[in-house]
């Protein structure tokens, strides 16, 4: 995620939150939901103590309830 060359040893972490837009009602699995959500993507260097965090928002698309399309903004 974060590649630096002072540190081999990192730990990476991604919290996510998100809210349903579409459907507003559930008839099946076959539905699309269509999410917004906003990600924070983070790592924390064990080697030095450094930490980097980033923090993205997107919509999320689900077809058919497993196949998933992101686009990040």
């Amino acid at each position: 995620m974060y590649p630096h060359p002072l540190s081999n040893n990192a730990i990476n972490f991604d919290i996510s939150f998100g809210r349903l837009i579409f459907p507003r009602a559930y008839t099946g699995y076959k539905q699309t939901n269509m999410n917004v959500m906003v990600e924070f993507l983070g790592q924390s260097l064990l080697g030095n103590g450094k930490q980097f965090m980033d923090v993205a928002a997107l919509v999320q698309f689900i077809f058919n309830n497993h196949k998933r399309v992101d686009i990040r903004v």
